[in-house]
């Protein structure tokens, strides 16, 4: 039996609301194979399925959902049956780039299994294969260096008789926003801003798939890698300047990182009186620490007289605590 797939999917870059995909599955049952045309009653049945994405502004990332989007779905049948293992490979699917509504499309369309036969489907972004395992749960690997928007679905289970519902891809990541700002006379002093880094963090990280808890991401190494923020801003700016330069990083979010029990580790280097120098900055005053699918905005503060004051919010994803401090710089 072959159930006929086709998926819309919207997205709204400006105003940051929910990317809502509409599924429509023609579905014919008949006495047949997986393979074979559905027929039920041999009257076409229309189903309906919504998916979206929870937030997802990217208001600094380049790139956004203009383009076409490659994403993954991982299916499961019968997961009530002892040692049910996962299809491979996983099911590619594409949603067509630009706004408003745009389709994306299973490849190859998916079925419904015939009779009382369940389903698992689990999605998740960016596509990749999943590892050489096939017994519950899979899972699959990313390298990160940042700029990656790690995100996957809830699992569902669905049938003939019960069917799909919406599916919210979640992201899994957590965003660090970086500006650089500063009086007209901290400004004179510091001439440039050659590169920001955040240090002591995971970039080997795991995304596990399982057939009744779903979607968990782990760090598989050691928080020992260092990142340059992207798009950081080369020079300080005035506070009220209009759409200042911000750096970004989409990182693994772990616990507390951020508080006073796990600070930021931040390498800032610049050149100040005519001279390099390189500054060890640590952000310790967000409350509850980084969380994903949250944006934190860290504001450095660049001063006359050679210090930084460190200040951080909750830019656009979810709403936050923020804080501040003031960092003496090493030479």
């Amino acid at each position: 039996m072959r159930t006929i797939v086709t998926i819309k999917h919207w997205y709204n870059m400006k105003t940051g609301k929910l990317l809502i995909m509409s599924l429509l599955v023609a579905a014919f049952l008949g006495g047949c194979t997986n393979t074979e045309e559905p027929v039920t009653d041999g009257t076409a049945q229309a189903i309906e399925v919504n998916a979206r994405i929870a937030e997802a502004t990217r208001a600094v990332i380049s790139g956004g959902y203009t383009n076409d989007l490659e994403v993954s779905f991982a299916r499961l049948d019968n997961p009530g049956t002892t040692g049910a293992q996962w299809n491979t490979p996983v099911i590619d699917a594409v949603r067509t780039g630009g706004t408003g509504n745009t389709v994306l499309t299973f490849e190859p369309e998916q079925t419904y299994l015939t009779e009382e036969g369940e389903s698992v489907l689990i999605g998740y972004y960016p596509r990749k294969a999943l590892n050489s395992e096939t017994a519950n749960p899979v899972s699959v690997t990313y390298a990160i260096t940042g700029e990656e928007d790690i995100m996957a679905t809830e699992v569902q289970t669905g049938s003939l008789v019960d069917k799909f519902e919406t599916f919210t891809f979640k992201h899994q990541l957590t965003q660090l926003q970086f500006k650089c700002v500063g009086s007209a006379g901290a400004i004179a002093k510091w001439t440039s801003v050659t590169s920001i880094k955040v240090k002591n963090t995971y970039t080997a990280l795991k995304l596990s798939l399982d057939k009744s808890k779903g979607a968990q991401l782990t760090a598989t190494g050691e928080a020992n890698q260092t990142l340059t923020v992207k798009n950081y801003p080369s020079e300080v700016s005035l506070p009220d300047v209009e759409k200042p330069s911000t750096g970004y990083l989409l990182l693994y979010p772990t616990v507390n990182w951020g508080t006073e029990d796990l600070p930021i580790s931040l390498e800032v280097k610049g050149t100040y009186d005519g001279n390099a120098k390189t500054l060890n900055v640590a952000v310790s005053n967000i409350s509850e620490g980084v969380k994903a699918g949250y944006s934190h905005l860290i504001t450095l503060t660049f001063t006359e007289d050679g210090k930084i004051a460190v200040e951080t919010g909750i830019a656009e994803w979810q709403p936050g605590n923020g804080g501040s401090t003031t960092i003496i710089p090493g030479e």
